[in-house]
This record gives structure tokens, sequence and C-alpha cells, in this order.
């Protein structure tokens, strides 16, 4: 078995399609080398070999739709081919594997087939069961037989060159699986054991046997002498018995040989036969090619006749349409312009309308803008009126209050003055005692004044002229006594006026605050009276302007509904311009139409003339393509096109023919030679008689 090449995609590291041709000149030498870093794809070429041939690998043994450990990451499918040659012929080994649809899983089977390479590729097998029947008895090797002795699996060849004597056999034996050889060496040295045993018991035995005499030995020797001459006489009969069967054996032979001859010589007279109306019309067959050319060039003129027939009646056909698509146009036309004309013309005569009621729109804005504000001046100035209203109301009661506290100020502060003044006699009372006290007692002591007293003479400290306590020490002592209460009671009355003075003091400012602030009220109730006046008077002057500028906008909304009835003139106005511009619009896009159909009409029409001159043309071209086919039928003795198509084989059917026919003449001839040498090889055999 030979590789001639090997194609592949998608397997293991190498994405995309591969492939290794080894009947390059580069391979003559026989020896070549996989070399590369890890990963390179070293292993992937011996993969996709053994995928190609037994559609699986030493890694993985089976593929469904779950397991698929050799096809590239991110491919949908994958596949591998091996062409090889092996006992003279050539066959072609195919496996394929791809994803399902949804591309979420694989294919429940993978794809395998068989072919034999020859004139026809045959297909030799495609289910997995004949296939590798098939393949191994091509190749002679199944899969196991393949990896032993053409693949050494990847990583036992580290482990051999590394391993034991001992553990290297072990090693050889998984891999080449000569197991079965250290069981037939231990089986023989089994075997060896009980020969030798069976030895020992046979010296055993002969030594128990009985030595003959020389008469029995003579009487052996003579029977031996006559058993060998009859078996000389044997052999020799066996000999010529033997070479008989031999000279047998090559006539069964050779007369197997020529009845197989005779056979085949009888299939291909057979083939001949069948294929004899088909050899005989091969004459008429290249007369047929002979004029083929002249046939192809009628067919493609009367093929441009024909296209160009087709395409002057369409043309025709499209000029008839763009005219009636133009003609049709025309009513639609004038309608458009019939209606941009009224939308214009309604828009001119409403823009002054929509102009003055864009105008009094403004003016009835602005009136009610002015009535809304006397309306909201006049609510303010009545919300000023009623705020008046209440501060008046709280002023008047606050100046009751006011007047009453100013009325018991004023009583307080007569009482107060009337307390001072009674305080004021009392104090001076009490200080004309504490005089005449004081003067008494202002010498150096009041016992020389005492002793100076004379009756009759005033008294320095009371005037008096009579002196009765003059030696009585205990009158002395109770006016010591008087004067000091009178000097306690004129502070005491000291201070009562002061207190009084103050509170009497505290009362006239408050009484003066008092009237002051009343005099305030006063003038701010004044105050509020008159401007109270003054806005009722506004208010009856600006619901006046109110009811006017009501009137007013009532006249020009009047007005302005005379003239735009409806209340968005932007509205309106939008309306009328979107209506003109629509028809506008239209207008256009009918005039465009009008214009294509006008050029589109223009176009073929010209188109049409072109191919019109074009066909006359062809015609003259035709009728002679015409005349010389009519010509060479007649020459070439076919009555019709129709004869002439039957025998128009062509070439490539001819030269087959040809092929098969000379192929024929050569096998036959050569099935006569054979026979004939097979004839005499058989006469030169000798005939033994018995």
């Amino acid at each position: 078995m030979k590789i001639l090449n090997l194609r592949f995609e998608n397997i293991n590291s190498l994405a995309g399609e591969w492939k290794i041709d080894f009947t390059d000149p580069a391979f003559d030498d026989g020896i070549f080398i996989l070399h590369g870093p890890t990963g390179a794809g070293k292993t992937t070429i011996l993969d996709a070999i053994c995928l190609a041939l037994y559609g699986k690998t030493s890694r993985q043994s089976s593929f469904n739709k779950t397991q698929n450990e050799v096809m590239t990451k991110g491919s949908a499918s994958c596949f591998a081919q091996a062409e090889f040659e092996s006992g003279g012929k050539r066959y072609r080994a195919f496996w394929e594997h791809k994803k399902s649809k949804t591309g979420n899983s694989f294919q429940a089977s993978c794809t395998r087939r068989l072919y034999q390479i020859g004139e026809e590729e045959v297909v030799l097998a495609e289910k997995t069961g004949e296939l590798n029947e098939k393949l191994a008895a091509v190749t002679g090797m199944d899969f196991d037989q393949f990896t032993s002795a053409a693949l050494l699996p990847q990583g036992k060849f580290d482990a051999f060159l590394n391993a034991e004597k001992k553990q290297r056999s072990e090693i050889l034996e998984k891999i080449s699986r000569t197991r079965i050889y250290s069981d037939i060496g231990a089986a023989v040295h089994e075997r060896k054991g009980k020969e030798d045993a069976s030895l020992v018991s046979l010296k055993d035995k002969i030594s128990e046997i009985k030595v003959l005499s020389e008469s029995e030995k003579a009487d052996l020797l003579e029977r031996k002498q006559h058993g060998q001459v009859l078996l000389n006489e044997k052999k020799s009969e066996l000999e010529k018995i033997e070479k008989q069967l031999k000279l047998y054996d090559e006539r069964s032979k050779i007369l197997r040989d020529i009845a197989a001859l005779d056979k085949k010589k009888e299939a291909l007279q057979k083939t001949a036969e069948n294929e004899k109306e088909r050899f005989s019309y091969l004459e008429q067959a290249k007369k047929a090619v002979s004029i083929a050319d002249t046939v192809m060039r009628f067919d493609r003129a009367r093929t441009e006749k024909e296209r160009l027939e087709s395409e002057i009646q369409e043309i025709k056909t499209n000029v008839d349409t763009a005219k009636r698509n133009h003609a049709g146009l025309l009513p639609e036309r004038e309608g458009a312009a019939r209606e941009r004309e009224t939308a214009e013309k309604e828009l001119t005569e409403s823009e002054p309308r929509i102009k003055r009621a864009r105008e009094l729109d403004v003016l009835i804005t602005e009136t009610r803008k002015n009535m809304n504000n006397n309306v909201e001046k006049i609510n303010a100035l009545i919300k000023d009126n009623d705020a008046l209203n209440k501060d008046f109301n709280a002023l008047a009661e606050k100046n009751i209050r006011l007047k009453e506290n100013a009325a018991a100020l004023k009583a307080q502060a007569e009482a107060l003055k009337n307390e001072i003044a009674e305080n004021r006699k009392k104090q001076e009372a009490v200080l004309e005692a504490v005089a005449a006290l004081s003067a008494f007692s202002s010498t150096s002591s009041f016992d020389d004044n005492r002793r100076r007293l004379r009756d009759g003479e005033p008294c320095p400290l009371c005037g008096s002229p009579e002196h009765p306590f003059c030696n009585d020490e205990a009158g002395l002592h109770e006016k010591q006594e008087k004067l000091r209460n009178l000097n306690q009671e004129n502070a005491g009355l000291k201070r009562a006026i002061t207190e009084a003075e103050r509170a009497l003091e505290e009362a006239e400012a408050r009484c003066s605050r008092l009237e002051a602030e009343l005099s305030g009220f006063e003038a701010r109730q004044a105050a509020n009276r008159s401007t109270a006046e003054a806005n009722d008077r506004l208010v009856a002057g600006l619901q006046g302007e109110a009811a006017a500028c009501e009137k007013q906008a009532a006249v020009l909304a009047k007005e302005r509904g005379e003239l735009v009835s409806a209340a968005d003139i932007d509205g309106v106005e939008q309306h009328l311009r979107l209506r003109r511009d629509s028809a506008t619009t239209s207008l256009e896009k009918i005039d465009k139409k009008l214009s294509e159909y006008a050029s589109y009409a223009e176009n073929f029409t010209k188109l049409l003339q072109e191919k019109e001159t074009d066909l006359e043309s062809l015609l003259v071209v035709f009728d002679e393509n015409r005349k010389g086919v009519e010509v060479d039928f007649v020459s070439q003795g076919f009555d019709s096109r129709e004869t002439w198509e039957h025998f128009n084989w062509g070439m490539e059917k001819i030269t087959e023919i040809e092929r098969v026919k000379i192929g024929l003449e050569a096998d036959l001839k050569n099935l006569e030679e054979q026979k004939a040498k097979l004839s005499g090889d058989l006469r030169e055999i000798p005939t033994f008689s018995g």
C-alpha cells in the first residue's frame, strides 16, 4: 500500500483546507520527516490519514452528536481524503463530519466512502461495516494492524527510548501487539518441559526393552530389505502418478483458461453485436459533426433574430405604454391645474380678510386686556377700601380705649398732685418742728444751753420765754426722741413726695403720648376716609371704562367673525397654503411624469429604429446561414434537421465509440492469440496411458 496524496480540512490545529501530494518529486527519495514545534500539526497529518482510511484515530474511536474532538474550534465541518495504491490499483478513501443546522451539536453519524479510481470512478462501499471489510481486503490491514505496522502512536516512542530492557519489551508488545509471541514462547517452554518428561519416560521404557537375537535380527533385516524393495517400487509408481497428475493439472488449467477465453470472447462478441448499430453510424455521425459549425452559426443567427424580434416587440409595447400613460395623465394634469388655480385664488382673496382679522384679534386682545386691567384695578381698590374700613373700625375702637386710658391717667395724675401737696404741707410742719429742735441742739451741748436759759428770755431752740423743763432731764430726752421721729417722718415724706412726683411725671408723659397717639389716630382716620372716598370715585370711573371696553370688544369680535369664522386664523391660512402647495406639487409631479413618458417614448422610438436596422442586417446573415445549412444537409445526405440532430453525437462521443470499437477488435484479436498459444501448449503436453 502506498499513499499518493492527502487532502483534509479543519482537522485539529490546522484550520482551512490542506493538501499533500506524495507523488511530488520532492518525495522521490522515499524518506522524509514531519517536523515542527508542538502544535504545528504533525500529529494532525497522521490523524487525517487514519480518518480518511478508517474513520477514527488512536485518540478518538467514534463520532456522534456530542463527540468530535478533531474538528477545529469555530468551524462547521471537517473532512479527510486519501488516495492510495494497493495491488496495482488506485483507490480513494473519504471521511466527513459536520455540525447540525443549528450549530449546537454534530450530525449523528459521519460520511464515509471508498472509491476505486480507473477509467471510471466506482463506489466500492459506503456502509461502515462493509467499508471496513472492503478496506481491509484492499490494503491487507485493519485499523489496529495499520497503526501497529505504519504508525507509532504519539507518546509511545519517548517511553520506549527511556525504558529499561524489560519495559521496552512490554512497550514493543503493546505497540506491535506481539504479545502472542511471548505467549507462544511460554507455551513452547511448557511443551519442552512436558516433552523432556516424556523423553525420560521413553528412555526408561527403552531400558526395559529386550535385545533381539542374531537370528531374529537377521530375519528382521531380511524383512526390512524386502520392505525397502517394495517401498522403492511404490515410490517409482508414485513418481509416475505424480508426473501424470502434474501433466493432468497442466492440461486442466490450459483447458480452463481456453474455456475462460472462449467465455470472454463470447462476451466481447456480444458487446460488439450490441454496438454494431452504433459502429455502423459512425460515418454518418462524422458527417453530422463536419457541418455542426454551419448549423451552430445558423442557430446563433436564428436565436439573435428571435431575440431582436422579441426586443423590437417589447420596445413597441413600451412606446405604446408610454404614449398611453402620457395621454392618460393629461386630464389629471388639467384637474391639478384647476385645483391649484382655485386654491391660489382662494388664498389671494382670503389674505386681506386674514390680515384684517389678525389686526382685530390684536385690538380685541388689547381691549380685553384693558378691561381686565380695569377689573383688576377695581378689585384692588375694593380690596383697599375693605382694608381701610377695617383699619378705620380698628382705629375707632382703639381711639375709644386710648381716650379711656387718657382719662384714667389724668385722674391718676390729679390724685398724685393732691397727694404731693398734702405731703408737702406735712413736710413743712415737720421741717418747722425739726428746725426748732435743731436750733435748740445746735450749741456745743444741750446741757450748756439749758443752763443758760433764763426765765423771761426766749429759748434759742423753740423761742418760748418759758422754760419749764429747763431743769427737767426727762423733758429733754423726750424732745430729742421727738426730733429723731420728726427727722424719720420728714425722710418718709420726702421719699413719698419723690415717688409721687416720679409717678406723676410718668403719668403726665403717658398722658402726653396718648394724646399724641389720639391725634395721629384721628388724622389717620381722616386720611382713610378721604382715600376710601377717592377709591369709590376711581371704582365708578373704572367700571365705566370696563363697560366701554367690553362693548368695544363685542363690536370688534362681531366684525372679526364676519371676516373669518374660524378661531385659528393661522390654521385657516396654513390650510389654504397647504392646499395651494399640494396642488402645485401634484401638478409638478404630473408634469415630471409627462416629461418622463415623452422622453421614454422618444428614446424607445430611437431604440426601435436602431433595432429594426440591426434586424434588417441580421436577416441577410440569417438567410445566408439558412441556405448554407440546406446545402450542407443535402451534400451530407441529411433529409431534415431532425435526422441531422439524431446523428449529431459530437466528437467526444464519436471518439469514445471509436475507442470502444478499436478496443473490442484489439481484445478479440488478443483473445484469439492467447487461445492459439494455449492450444499449442496443450498439444505439447504428452499423453500417458494407464
